[in-house]
């Protein structure tokens, strides 16, 4: 994480086994497996992972829930204030230079795509209000009755690549979520999704890549999005990341 040397050396070669996965997606299967990679830190629409059962804190279980967006929440895709219109203006630029300094063409185009995926994903989020209500968001259900749930979505190759098709339950926290999620997934086409995921992987792999895309991903999430007058050293966010690891 030190050696900038080698990383600006490799470029984005550390990415390639992961971006030439996402490249040969051909399907919406590949797609729901793609978002169930442990190791791909990437977001999806709907996401799953494990935790202790809030109903049963004697056990763990998975939770499945909606995500995907790459601002904070909702509201700043949906809300007219001039903050939060200011920074819809902001964020398809940045995720064009993200994409160009990584060598991706139709940047701009491919930035439009993303903010409008990404604005019809959070119309279908549930408001903050329900997101907090504990009553509201814990709903067991067993593994098969996903298919039931929300029939458009891919459970068994999203779910499968996480190692989790022989679970027999879950707990579902935005339940009437699910339904229309599935449905846009299913209507998006599977070349938008893979430029979803390609730009989502450079962002959240930018710490380790060239300076350019750390520094752009900072201008933006840092700066324009908390306030953040300066990067923290960099052996800080070193020892942050081993610690959080560990």
């Amino acid at each position: 994480f030190m050696n900038t040397e080698s990383i600006e050396t490799a470029g984005m070669m550390p990415l390639k086994p992961d971006l030439d996965l996402i490249a040969a997606a051909r399907t919406h299967e590949d797609i729901a497996a793609l978002f169930g990679k442990p190791d791909l830190p990437t977001p999806s629409p709907i996401g799953w992972g494990v935790g202790l059962d809030d109903g049963n804190p004697d056990r763990y279980i998975v939770t499945i829930g909606h995500g995907g967006l790459g601002l904070p929440e909702r509201d700043f895709y949906l809300k007219d204030e001039p903050r939060f219109r200011d920074l819809r203006e902001k964020y398809p630029v940045h995720i064009a230079k993200m994409l160009t300094l990584a060598g991706q063409s139709d940047a701009a185009a491919k930035a439009t795509n993303i903010m409008a995926l990404e604005t019809e994903i959070a119309k279908l989020h549930w408001i903050n209000t329900d997101r907090r209500n504990s009553t509201k968001t814990y709903n067991l259900k067993k593994r098969t009755d996903l298919a039931t749930l929300a029939p458009d979505f891919p459970w068994a190759a999203g779910l499968g690549a996480s190692g989790f098709n022989n679970i027999t339950d879950v707990v579902v926290s935005e339940d009437t979520a699910m339904a229309p999620l599935a449905t846009l997934f299913k209507n998006t086409p599977v070349d938008t999704w893979k430029t979803y995921l390609t730009y989502h992987l450079i962002g959240a792999s930018a710490s380790t890549l060239p300076k350019a895309l750390d520094d752009e991903r900072f201008a933006f999430f840092g700066k324009t999005l908390n306030g953040q007058l300066q990067q923290r050293e960099r052996w800080k966010r070193g020892t942050q990341a081993i610690n959080g690891a560990l």
